[in-house]
């Protein structure tokens, strides 16, 4: 039985992730932007009803 051999080429390597990279920014930066922008629209008195809470859960 052959033993596999993993020795890539480095072309092949530097192909294959700069593919992946580009695959990874191609979603990551829509799902940023979108979790920017819903931050944004949260009401202010929403906000300090949260913060509120928080506080007045501490013992």
């Amino acid at each position: 039985m052959q033993k596999y051999d993993h020795n890539i080429p480095e072309r092949a390597f530097m192909n294959a992730l700069l593919k992946h990279t580009g695959i990874a920014l191609l979603i990551l930066i829509p799902l940023a932007a979108y979790s920017v922008a819903s931050a944004q629209t949260i009401p202010v008195e929403q906000i300090q009803m949260l913060s509120e809470v928080e506080v007045s859960n501490i013992p």
